[in-house]
């Protein structure tokens, strides 16, 4: 079974598949970055409990949350964001 292709609809070259990430500083090394995948969380962002005042951090308990996959024109950049 093949891939389906997508196509842009800004330019309409093909779409190549992927998904975002969200970076940070690890707090042991800072040349050494943690990557984590992105999610749409629904509902207004609500404040949550930081550790020693480092970050300011949310509280996404009992939120729905879903995982953010990309496509990415290959032709013009345009990037299409879906929350699956």
């Amino acid at each position: 079974m093949s891939e389906a292709k997508y196509y842009c609809g800004k330019c309409g070259s093909i779409m190549a598949r992927g998904y975002m990430v969200d970076g940070s500083r690890s707090a042991s090394a800072s040349n050494i970055y943690n990557y984590y995948p992105s999610y749409w969380v629904e509902g207004e962002p609500r404040k949550g409990e930081t550790l020693f005042g480092a970050s300011e951090s949310l509280n996404i308990s009992g939120a729905a949350k879903f995982m953010v996959r990309a496509l990415r024109c290959e032709g013009c950049g345009f990037l299409e964001n879906y929350a699956v």
